[in-house]
């Protein structure tokens, strides 16, 4: 099988949740079966290049993110023989020549993020491209039920797929890298959240519930890291309050 792969979320100096699992996709498929083979379809500003595999990967133009999607993409799809194309957020093209995948991991910004003009956008175009999509991936059975409710996806149509643990993530990584915990301050005990601290993150009830347990685990600090931004520095005063 030839699977397509969107790769635009590997962006040169950024790194995010999406594209770290778009990284361990590349990486773990290999292991699920040697018939199963990778085409990556970036644009110019991808590090797609930097990720260890024997996929291909294509440069497609991308003038603007729409004409990528539903222009540039569909083309590409048919022109390289793809047998189904995966996209790990929502966007995907609307008439594809083969089978879509798309994975929404939730839609929480929707009920407790600010109310913005991409919001109301989002809810159309997403109830679109998951009504055409042949299978739309979700990390949780609440997600699941968001997807349906909010969105009206078919639940039919939805599969929950919960994500996994990297093995960076493991008790013994810790002792791997002492020099970072010395430089930033960090005892050996620690609990860590990287994010975007926006509202629907829920930074906020994580400090408040971090505040309740503080005195019975002293020796234990709650790290966050994202870029500072006009709610982090929101947080950093809940913190001070507590």
């Amino acid at each position: 099988m030839r699977i397509g792969v969107d790769v635009r979320e590997l962006q040169r100096g950024v790194r995010t949740g999406i594209g770290r699992m778009v990284e361990a996709v590349i990486r773990e498929t290999p292991s699920v079966g040697a018939n199963h083979g990778l085409v990556l379809f970036a644009d110019d500003s991808t590090r797609a290049a930097d990720v260890e595999t024997a996929a291909e990967l294509h440069v497609l133009r991308q003038p603007t993110t729409l004409w990528f999607d539903q222009i540039e993409l569909p083309r590409a799809l048919a022109r390289h023989d793809i047998d189904v194309f995966w996209s790990p957020y929502y966007k995907a093209p609307i008439y594809a020549p083969c089978p879509a995948v798309i994975t929404i991991h939730d839609v929480l910004f929707l009920k407790h993020g600010r109310r913005r003009l991409e919001n109301i956008i989002f809810k159309p175009w997403a109830r679109l491209i998951g009504s055409r999509a042949a299978v739309v991936l979700t990390d949780s059975e609440h997600s699941r039920r968001d997807l349906v409710t909010l969105l009206g996806i078919d639940p039919d149509g939805i599969a929950v797929v919960p994500l996994g643990v990297s093995e960076q993530y493991s008790p013994e990584m810790r002792y791997k890298a002492p020099d970072a915990l010395v430089r930033l301050g960090i005892p050996q005990n620690y609990i860590l959240t990287v994010t975007n601290f926006r509202p629907h993150k829920n930074g906020d009830l994580l400090i408040r519930a971090y505040a309740r347990v503080a005195e019975r685990i002293p020796d234990t600090v709650l790290v966050l890291a994202g870029k500072r931004t006009h709610d982090s520095d929101s947080l950093l005063e809940s913190a001070e309050r507590l």
